[in-house]
């Protein structure tokens, strides 16, 4: 979860007497691209004390659950002061952080920050998940990639995948690597694919399965995820029952997770707590702020699709959605465990800690950190013969189990 940053929507928390906040976004210094070696030892010394008090001010627990917070500072001192460059010195800090075992406390690069807001990764190009007991298969290829240029298609098989031992600021773009498939002509292909600097696109899909059951995906909780799913939910109000797949969803903004609450609540739902060093505040719907612009509470069925690649946001939202008997759970595993509210902290030299400020627990009082939500119905494995079909063996089950679900009213 991250903090809200709209002035207006802090003034309604406050006026809810909920907790909440505002950090207005410093101006980002210049970043320092080679530091030279006489003054690397007091630039690293700096960053890693300005990450260090940071964490220190903001984290939810003033008593960083157990760990001796000072020692630590003692214990990674030395690795921080000695890095010969940025990987090394975040190599550090985070070795730091790690001690606290949180999911959202962690530093990035200015390097590493910025290929981050523009989603970009060295890479061939495809993604592929591996399964228990099952083969890899391929279930995206980002297109204008080496992959999709080599022609390598949905629902193929990885035979085999070299080990990337070295980490991706040492490999350099149009290097190769020879990886083994197996088409959908069940043939093996051997192909060489360039790695080159790819950016995996933010995901607002939309489709009309049969029954005219409505499928949704978006990948964070933002403004436009959820401007996406109001206009989608109104545009199909009739739909008997819709499909939200938030498998590969690592989260967003809270504000973003009670705006759909409304789209799919009709009442005020009790989400769970959040609480920081000083205060307490309620998660959960409002479905008396319509007025931003036309909530649609729609009350067909609905079946929320998760896997341990869905966290934060997501794994809060199906758990309200499981816990409220609203609708269903389903995936192939828990979701990830990684549910904490957190805010980013501009580092001197353009870096970023982010740090965990709130601890979120459910309505009963019991964290999801680390724990996750088990879905109502368990999804087999997806199958290379469904994603050639173009429809992959989750969404299948979601959609069986909501044509087998109880009528419910009409949207």
């Amino acid at each position: 979860m991250r903090r809200w940053r709209n002035r207006l929507e802090i003034l309604v928390l406050l006026a809810a007497l909920l907790a909440g906040g505002c950090a207005t976004a410093p101006k980002a210094p210049p970043v320092l691209a080679d530091v030279p070696i006489a003054e690397r030892p007091t630039h690293n010394r700096r960053l890693y004390e300005q990450a260090w008090q940071l964490v220190n001010a903001h984290f939810y627990d003033k008593n960083f659950k157990g760990v001796d917070w000072v020692g630590a500072r003692e214990r990674h001192r030395a690795a921080a002061e000695a890095a010969s460059g940025d990987e090394q010195l975040y190599t550090a800090i985070n070795a730091l952080l790690a001690e606290l075992k949180s999911s959202h406390t962690e530093a990035s690069s200015p390097a590493q920050r910025q290929k981050r807001k523009l989603r970009q990764a060295l890479s061939a190009g495809f993604i592929s998940v591996e399964q228990s007991g099952q083969p890899r298969l391929v279930v995206e290829v980002i297109a204008g990639s080496p992959a999709e240029v080599a022609g390598v298609k949905v629902g193929w098989i990885v035979l085999a995948e070299p080990v990337q031992v070295e980490p991706e600021s040492v490999r350099q773009p149009g290097s190769t690597v020879r990886i083994q498939f197996k088409d959908e002509n069940d043939q093996p292909r051997t192909l060489e694919l360039e790695q080159r600097t790819v950016s995996y696109p933010h995901h607002l899909d939309a489709r009309v399965l049969p029954g005219d059951f409505l499928y949704l995906r978006f990948d964070g909780f933002n403004g436009a995820s959820q401007s996406f799913v109001r206009a989608q939910l109104r545009a199909h109000r009739e739909a008997p029952g819709v499909i939200v797949d938030l498998r590969f969803n690592g989260g967003g903004w809270d504000s973003t997770l009670r705006g759909l609450f409304n789209e799919f609540f009709d009442h005020a739902v009790d989400a769970g707590t959040v609480i920081d060093r000083r205060h307490t505040g309620k998660m959960g719907g409002w479905p008396w702020w319509d007025w931003r612009s036309g909530t649609v509470h729609y009350r067909g069925g609905l079946a929320v699709l998760v896997t341990d690649s869905s966290y934060s946001c997501s794994e809060i939202f199906a758990d309200t959605v499981q816990r409220s008997h609203r609708g269903l759970v389903v995936g192939p595993c828990d979701t990830g465990g990684a549910v904490e509210g957190s805010e980013d902290f501009q580092l001197l030299d353009g870096g970023k800690v982010k740090v965990a400020f709130q601890r979120y627990l459910s309505p009963a009082g019991k964290p999801l950190e680390g724990i996750g939500v088990a879905p109502d119905i368990v999804a087999p494995p997806i199958t290379a013969a469904d994603l050639r079909a173009g429809m992959d063996t989750h969404i299948k089950t979601a959609l069986t189990a909501l044509q087998n679900s109880p009528a419910r009213p009409k949207p």
